[in-house]
């Protein structure tokens, strides 16, 4: 895979180590598991596809470029919130952690991790593959090693180039192409079709030493940029072409090119050149800022990706804008890579990404299915915003430019400029009457030409789109042909605070005594920075953060004597990677758990690892810590009491230690809520209970209910102190329950009440001769006037029962053509009345007409 970077280098995020270093760890892969396990089943390895990688998930999905649907989810144990690269063939796909380090190997057939290896973290270091073959370039020593793409064992020897190497990638022959820019070579590397035999090595010239080099392999040959010299350079077997291009000192090459046509991208300018020799199409890109990757050709047009904007602009063989392929803004960075018969566009930090087809046909791709094996994922984390870019300016000073005499030479180096918000588009070099101009990634110039004895004083200052920058002289010095020698090796360690510990051995003055030695630190982008030291000293502690966090640097020493003669550069000590405590988290937030008691949610942005990955967030609360896993944005603290807030910091952690605390913030977990019931108090039909509610810190919503077998329920209106009940019935005896809910939990108190008691005597006024009222009047088990449903005895005249509720009489058979309406006539002050009263809480009923009590009938409510 060939995956566009978002750098100003046209650089890709890859794997960095350094080889010697591999020569050891090698030995010591060892098998380790995706977190899925291995699946019954082959994988078509054949299909068009690409696995992507998702930062947030740390997982890769296999894309199928005929559906444009992920059909396959992996979980890659320990990257999520990690830089990570992909590099992958047909057969073979290798991960590479920048972050930690790790290097691992796919098994395509089981989707099981075939070999790892603990690599040292950062850039520096390059994985490229073609079929079977597989190198890692160490850029800084100008070294590769062939690996087993399956095991990552070691094939052969290592190939040694000159330090400062530029490492490309495999076109369609097999040919892996490196740049050497302190050489202005490019060579090509043949793997041996036989194990033990030694790759066939061709080397080209291209420009002049020490030209600042950017290079794009092609289907066959590869396109160099050289920088320092604004043109493009094409080697095609023997042919070499030369095509001169406007201000390219800050061109951009995608890492890998298809088709005839090379597209060089202008960032500043916002501007592509495509290169088809001896012509060149200049097209415009829409937009602002100088956010551009290097634009990809894929199918006859060009794809832009501007990550600030999020969005790929596509432009046609006219230089025409005919579509805009749009991301949310803020998804982070966009890689694009060719493979088969489609363009992939990944949004790294995103949910989704894109296929393009021959056609320019865009489908959509949702990276994160829940039914395809590995899938079931969280929800997608938030977009954070793009930081906002400080105003752009001209440069600043170069660093510590510093110059060393040789015979008839000169030895110029110089830390790089500060941009101050636009890219450095070159250096320019004055004295000797002479002006010189180096490339933006160029530290390092050696001037020739000079006459011994002589005084030189040289300067240099950088230029970006906004201007010159102020110029920095070097010291003076004199060459001479009395140069010593350099020292005989040099060694580096990085330490935890953040600073690089280098010793080198004695150099040997010849005759004339030590004055001082140059030290040089040699980045992926060539020298660094470079510091004078005390001739009596042979140690030298870079101070914390002089260098990137997280880069691979190693470092060589020239010796200089007291007559200002230097020597040659001695060679490179081991690589190193600066690192130091992560960054202190920000954009922490706290929140009241709302589906758990006594919980807070705890939220914050990803620290920078700076240089070593993040292995856990400590959260700190109430005297007490939880630590997390390093992929974490997020805890949970639980048992703590609810309504009290809690003050809570986030600080993370790395093989360094743990970096500050953050701002503390607070928040107040919510508990079930508690309630405490009073006495009530009742009348004849209602009942009101009083009652004390704790809401927990959340916020209550209360209810209640009065409840008695085989009477009426009360009906309830109040709020979180009081309800009364209506509609009970008088002398019930009520169960009576508050129920007080709030987010998390709730909590329920009951009590019983009794209504005031209703009571109705039967009166039956007797009429002469007539015995009716010594034994007609009777109970009835549901309220209608049937001598078949009477219980027995018949209510005798005068006696009390209790009267509970009302309901209206159902057909009386007894009176003349039926009704529901009773009739006392002559033995009940001719009293009439469809009501009946029940008296017992299951069903006894007796007519109204025969009952006096002393309320109104109102009181009783309906049964």
């Amino acid at each position: 895979m060939t995956a566009t970077e978002h750098s100003g280098r046209s650089r890709r995020v890859g794997p960095y180590i350094t080889v010697g270093t591999v020569v050891v760890v090698l030995a010591a892969a060892c098998l380790t598991l995706f977190g899925l396990g291995a699946f019954d089943r082959a994988v078509a390895v054949y299909d068009p596809t690409a696995w992507l990688f998702s930062k947030a998930k740390g997982e890769l999905g296999r894309v199928n470029g005929n559906t444009a649907r992920v059909d396959t989810r992996v979980k890659v144990k320990g990257t999520a919130g990690h830089r990570v690269e992909v590099t992958q063939t047909d057969r073979n796909l290798i991960v590479r952690d920048l972050d930690t380090g790790v290097v691992s190997s796919l098994d395509l057939a089981t989707l099981q991790i075939a070999a790892s290896l603990n690599t040292p973290p950062g850039q520096g270091i390059r994985i490229a593959m073609h079929g079977n073959s597989a190198y890692l370039l160490d850029e800084v020593h100008g070294q590769i090693r062939q690996v087993d793409p399956l095991t990552l064992k070691p094939i052969g020897s290592v190939v040694n180039f000159s330090p400062g190497m530029r490492g490309g990638d495999f076109d369609t022959d097999g040919k892996l192409w490196l740049a050497l820019p302190s050489e202005g070579t490019v060579v090509s590397v043949t793997p041996a079709a036989e194990t033990g035999k030694s790759p066939a090595v061709e080397s080209q010239t291209v420009a002049e030493p020490s030209h600042d080099l950017n290079l794009s392999v092609l289907d066959k040959g590869v396109a160099v940029l050289d920088q320092t010299a604004d043109q493009l350079v094409t080697v095609l077997g023997s042919q070499i072409t030369k095509t001169p291009l406007s201000d390219a000192d800050q061109g951009l090459l995608p890492p890998r090119t298809s088709g005839t046509d090379v597209p060089v991208t202008m960032p500043d300018r916002r501007q592509v050149d495509a290169v088809s020799h001896p012509s060149v199409s200049q097209y415009k890109v829409p937009g602002n800022g100088n956010s551009l990757s290097p634009a990809v050709a894929w199918a006859g047009w060009y794809y832009v990706a501007d990550d600030a904007a999020g969005a790929v602009y596509v432009l046609n063989q006219s230089g025409t804008m005919v579509d805009q392929i749009q991301f949310p803004r803020g998804s982070g960075q966009l890689e694009l890579q060719v493979r088969d018969d489609y363009l992939y566009i990944n949004s790294v930090d995103g949910t989704t990404a894109r296929v393009v087809n021959k056609a320019h046909k865009v489908s959509t791709v949702n990276k994160y299915p829940n039914d395809v094996p590995g899938g079931d994922p969280p929800p997608p984390p938030p977009v954070q915003p793009p930081p906002q870019k400080p105003q752009a300016g001209p440069p600043g000073a170069p660093r510590s430019v510093v110059a060393s005499a040789g015979n008839a030479t000169v030895h110029l180096t110089w830390g790089s400029a500060p941009s101050n918000g636009s890219a450095i588009q070159k250096y320019v070099v004055n004295g000797d009457g002479r002006e010189f101009t180096a490339g933006a990634g160029q530290r390092a110039l050696d001037i020739t030409g000079l006459t011994n004895g002589k005084t030189y004083t040289f300067s240099v200052y950088a230029v970006n789109a906004k201007g010159e920058g102020p110029k920095r002289d070097s010291n003076p010095v004199v060459p001479t042909s009395e140069v010593p020698d350099p020292p005989a090796s040099v060694t580096a360690h990085e330490q935890k605070d953040g600073t690089v510990s280098v010793s080198w051995a004695a150099g040997n003055g010849l005759g004339h005594k030590v004055a001082n030695y140059q030290l040089t630190a040699n980045g992926p982008d060539g020298p660094a920075q470079t510091w004078q030291v005390n001739g009596s000293k042979t140690s030298f502690t870079v101070p914390a953060g002089t260098l990137t966090y997280g880069t691979q640097y190693a470092f060589s020493v020239v010796t200089v004597n007291d007559i200002g003669a230097g020597s040659k550069a001695s060679p490179l000590s081991g690589s190193v990677v600066p690192y130091t405590l992560p960054s202190t988290p920000t954009g922490v937030t706290a929140k009241s758990s709302t589906t758990a008691a006594g919980a807070v949610n705890v939220s914050w942005s990803a620290s920078e690892s700076n240089g070593r990955a993040i292995t856990g967030y400590v959260v700190s609360y109430n005297g007490t810590t939880k630590t997390v896993d390093g992929s974490a944005t997020s805890a949970t603290l639980t048992g703590l009491t609810g309504g009290k807030a809690v003050s809570i910091t986030v600080a993370a952690t790395n093989a360094a230690g743990t970096s500050p605390k953050s701002k503390a913030v607070s928040a107040a977990a919510i508990g079930k809520p508690t309630i405490t019931l009073g006495s009530p108090s009742v009348s004849y039909n209602t009942i009101t209970i009083p009652f004390s509610v704790n809401a927990g810190g959340g916020t209550a919503k209360c209810t209640a209910t009065a409840t008695s077998s085989g009477l009426p329920d009360g009906k309830a209106s109040g709020s979180c102190t009081s309800f009364k009940l209506t509609g009970v019935a008088p002398g019930g005896k009520y169960t009576v329950k508050v129920t007080v809910t709030n987010e998390v939990g709730s909590a329920v108190a009951s009590n019983t009440a009794t209504p005031t008691k209703v009571t109705g005597t039967v009166t039956c006024i007797k009429q002469p001769g007539d015995s009716y009222c010594n034994g007609g009047i009777g109970i009835y088990n549901h309220p209608a006037q049937v001598e078949s449903n009477t219980i027995p005895p018949n209510a005798m005249n005068g006696k009390t029962y209790p009267a509970y509720c009302q309901t209206p009489g159902g057909t009386n058979t007894q009176e003349p053509g039926g009704g529901t309406t009773l009739h006392a006539g002559v033995y009940n002050n001719n009293k009439t009345s469809s009501v009946w009263i029940k008296i017992s809480t299951s069903a006894v009923y007796i007519p109204y007409v025969w009952l006096n009590f002393g309320v109104s009938l109102d009181t009783l409510p309906s049964c």
